[in-house]
């Protein structure tokens, strides 16, 4: 079945002007993939042939010593997890795969050909089963597991007995702390109920790693490896963490404090090792829906860890392939507990990561795959997500009581700007500034879509608005439908690097009822051989062409540094004459799918749970089907006050206790409320019509102690 028209994903084509240079150091380019049929053996393969057309000939060559001037041409593999080809509940293969292309030499120290690469990416994207596809966004070196493992645990990614259990709980964080003792039994030694760990970004060479089965990278702990460990080093953590490393790696385990840490014991912990909540540990309560009690309390954890280095790029842009790869890692391994009616057990997945660009319209493809998944798991899959933290940094709480003199209402976060031009000729400027010293490339999204019929609709070419770039240096530069503009580097190491890329492209792989443009600025970071973009104010024109109206969003991927982050120091956009800054539908890209559950911070104001204000970081929109429905579905406590942010919250091991806030940690909360009621009844259409019921938008069903 031939594909005729698809998307182009614009930072692919970034990638691939920039000469794969944000994947050199890596050697992996990983893709997330729509097909037009359901996979097949054939399909895989077509991927693997398609790349081994494009080396075979030059291999050919230089075994024939007919072109030595081309060198030896890389060794690229393209890899598909076997778990893509299992038959899903609802009796077929995903259409949404996920493929990774490593890239080696076969001597030691030789340069890649680059060159070569892009070709293989490029008969990628022009495979004929592809509807869409987008390239991933790996930082860091990820190394493929081997054939076999060079150890083997006992029962590493083997599906055993089935077991029967109300409800699975699955968490993606950057640290799983297995041995937590709100994870395990109450008598020493008894092991975790954590049952499998899928560590994404590690090699099975160490101690009781093991080759996870269905994936072709990372490493698995099992259960039975876990009980051993914890068994081995008599519950003592610190040292059953080390234990996991290679000599002279410090574990993120063995820090106060990892993302995962905080949110596994909000999930699940148990009742002998009640999760802090408060300032005053006299003061202590019970928390979620009863959780020292519930069935959460008791429930088998399936953990998948993302890299350390990818969770601290806080744009979010690696999530399309590992989010995906880790959700289906969960229901493989969940696939062997059954409920007392002896279906499958209802799972209730925990995501607390996502970025913030996006068309917000539920079509992206993370949305579009884990709305399949949902699906295909016939009504007992829950996935649970941050709603984000990205409005306005001093948002004022909702309501009328609110003292204006006390907590005035702020400008927008400079993340979000919204405008119509609704007639031809009719213009706006939107004014970008990049801050010096930046590390990473800075990403503007400018969404824009027609109106017809009542419908959301994407442009086409002779559609797009006329968009013109002016430099911090006063250069301009324009871009043309359909391609990509290059704004070039001057001088520097040969070859030339492009400071910034100006792309506009009527359809896309991250939505299909909107038009994007993107602007991407290089780094402002000076470095030693490679030229840097100019820090400042970039602005962009935008001129409307059409004698009808365009709606235009226009978003700033997330880029907070990871340590002392201030929104000053983070690309933002300006308020100009004519304010166009807003704070709507800044949820998480990834949260605006029609099948998922969204959820938002509260922060306390007393007893009076109907006082309850929402957090002013907590992020707002509308989810799928015509932005219908505002969200989030449901809110859970992340701050005691206006002057006590954040609550109370485990470290990374036993005993350690941080203070936190975020939407990360009210979405664990709201989690654990889905999975005791999904216990009770397993059919998450109960649950996604009891919070349907919520009559404040803003808040959904709110969730205090």
């Amino acid at each position: 079945m031939a594909n005729t028209t698809p998307s182009v994903d614009p930072y692919g084509q970034w990638a691939l002007h920039t000469k794969l240079r944000r994947f050199r150091q890596t050697r992996i380019v990983d893709f997330l993939v729509e097909l037009n049929a359901p996979v097949t053996e054939e399909i895989k393969l077509s991927f693997e042939y398609a790349v081994l057309s494009v080396i075979a000939p030059l291999r050919t060559a230089v075994d024939a010593n007919t072109d030595l001037r081309k060198g030896v041409p890389p060794e690229i593999q393209l890899t598909m997890p076997d778990a893509y080809l299992q038959f899903m509940p609802c009796g077929s293969t995903s259409r949404f795969i996920t493929l990774r292309m490593s890239v080696e030499t076969s001597r030691k120290g030789e340069d890649v050909d680059w060159g070569i690469v892009a070709q293989a990416v490029q008969a990628v994207l022009a495979n004929r089963y592809v509807i869409r596809v987008q390239v991933g966004q790996p930082n860091y070196p990820w190394k493929d597991s081997p054939e076999k493992p060079l150890h083997e645990a006992p029962g590493a990614g083997k599906q055993g007995d089935p077991q029967t259990t109300p409800v699975v709980l699955g968490l993606l964080g950057d640290a799983i702390p297995f041995a937590h003792a709100a994870l395990r039994g109450e008598r020493k030694g008894d092991g975790s109920r954590v049952v499998a760990v899928w560590d994404q970004g590690r090699r099975p060479d160490q101690g009781a790693w093991a080759v996870p089965d269905r994936f072709s990278y990372g490493a698995e702990l099992s259960a039975s490896a876990m009980t051993g460990l914890i068994q081995q080093f008599d519950g003592d953590e610190d040292a059953i963490y080390a234990a996991l490393e290679s000599a002279g790696r410090v574990s993120p385990l063995q820090s106060r404090v990892s993302h995962g840490g905080m949110i596994l014991p909000l999930l699940a912990g148990a009742k002998h090792a009640p999760v802090p909540r408060w300032s005053n540990p006299d003061d202590e309560r019970d928390s979620i829906g009863e959780p020292l009690l519930d069935v959460a309390s008791e429930a088998p954890v399936i953990g998948v860890t993302f890299p350390t280095t990818h969770t601290n790029d806080h744009s979010g842009r690696w999530m399309a392939v590992n989010a995906l790869d880790g959700l289906r890692y969960i229901m493989s391994r969940a696939a062997q507990y059954l409920a007392e009616d002896g279906k499958a057990a209802p799972v209730a997945i925990n995501l607390s990561y996502g970025a913030l660009a996006g068309a917000h319209d539920g079509t992206s493809m993370l949305e579009s795959a884990i709305n399949e998944l949902v699906v295909a798991h016939r009504n007992r899959l829950a996935i649970v997500l941050a709603a984000g933290n990205s409005h306005g940094t001093r948002r004022a709480p909702d309501g009328d009581s609110v003292d204006q003199r006390k907590l005035p209402h702020a400008q927008p976060g400079g993340l979000h700007a919204r405008f119509d031009l609704h007639t031809a000729g009719q213009e706006h400027t939107l004014t970008l500034f990049a801050p010096p010293d930046k590390q990473e490339e800075t990403y503007l999204e400018i969404w824009m879509h027609r109106r017809v019929d009542g419908k959301t609709v994407p442009l086409e070419e002779g559609q797009f608005p006329a968009i013109t770039v002016t430099a911090p240096d006063g250069q301009e530069f324009s871009g043309v439908p359909g391609t990509g503009v290059l704004y070039p580097a001057v001088g520097g190491h040969p070859p030339a690097i492009p400071l910034a890329g100006l792309y506009l492209q009527p359809k896309v792989p991250q939505s299909t009822q909107r038009s994007m443009a993107l602007l991407v600025i290089a780094p402002t970071q000076a470095h030693s051989r490679l030229p840097f973009a100019a820090s400042g104010r970039w602005t962009v024109r935008i001129t409307n062409r059409l004698d009808q109206s365009l709606v235009i969003d226009a978003y700033v991927e997330r880029d907070d540094t990871t340590v002392g982050a201030r929104r000053d120091q983070a690309a933002h956009l300006v308020a100009a004459a004519g304010e166009t800054l807003c704070d709507e539908d800044t949820l998480s890209d990834v949260a605006t799918g029609s099948r998922v559950f969204r959820v938002g911070a509260l922060q306390d104001v007393g007893a009076d749970a109907e006082g309850a204000w929402v957090s002013r970081y907590s992020a707002e929109g509308h989810s799928a089907d015509g932005h219908s429905a505002a969200g989030p579905e449901l809110s859970a406590l992340a701050d005691q006050g206006v002057a006590r942010p954040g609550i109370r919250v485990s470290g990374s091991q036993s005993g350690m206790v941080v203070r936190a806030n975020g939407t990360s940690l009210a979405a664990p909360q709201a989690t654990r409320w889905i999975a005791n009621r999904l216990a009770k009844t397993p059919r998450v259409s109960a649950v996604r019509r009891e919070v349907a019921g919520s009559t404040d938008p803003r808040k959904g069903v709110k969730l205090l102690p």
